[in-house]
């Protein structure tokens, strides 16, 4: 472009009797072909959720057996040793983690409270 040329805006279109009525039918929800076909993204959600709360109580449970341990006499123990240190270094990896994750979206300036 040369030095000194303006560039001009397109004007914009003008609305035709047709676009007004497509518009009128989307916003009354009137249009099929128009509507948005959202199951995929209804069922990703689901599986989602699904998928969370399920970790979410498998990590409670896991919590609930280590207490278990820890507050019970030994004749109530049914976990050998190795079984009982494979679960104090999945809670303690998960809880580290969490902290890590929220201590660097802090320092670093992401979105959390």
């Amino acid at each position: 472009m040369e030095p000194g040329k303006r560039v001009r805006a397109e004007a914009p279109p003008e609305a035709s009797e047709q676009s007004n009525l497509e518009a009128i039918a989307i916003a009354g929800n009137k249009l099929k072909q128009y509507r948005r076909d959202n199951t995929v993204k209804t069922h990703l959600h689901c599986a989602t959720i699904l998928g969370f709360w399920a970790f979410v109580l498998g990590v409670l449970g896991i919590g609930l057996v280590w207490f278990w341990h820890l507050v019970t006499p030994e004749c109530w123990h049914y976990l050998s040793q190795s079984q009982e240190g494979e679960i104090k270094t999945i809670l303690v990896t998960a809880i580290t983690s969490a902290a890590m994750t929220r201590a660097a979206k802090k320092l670093f300036g992401g979105q959390d409270d």
